[in-house]
């Protein structure tokens, strides 16, 4: 959290430098839930390798991909 408030920080000289921020969070139980589920979360939107999809349309192995991803912790 620090380090996103020193970037949207007043003044702050990464923004007058126009750095770009995409910050993405989701609990990876959400997403288990959702592969789970799908009928519970239709709307979820992800990113993939720089594009956005809907979780539920993704095969199988992918959504697994993405849980198992997200699941790291630094």
């Amino acid at each position: 959290m620090q380090l996103q408030s020193g970037l949207w920080k007043e003044g702050s000289e990464n923004i007058s430098n126009g750095m770009q921020v995409q910050a993405n969070m989701l609990d990876p139980k959400i997403l288990i839930e959702a592969r789970d589920n799908p009928e519970l979360h239709p709307n979820l939107l992800i990113r993939v390798s720089g594009y956005s999809a809907y979780f539920n349309d993704l095969p199988p192995e992918m959504q697994d991909e993405v849980i198992s991803r997200s699941s790291n912790r630094g």
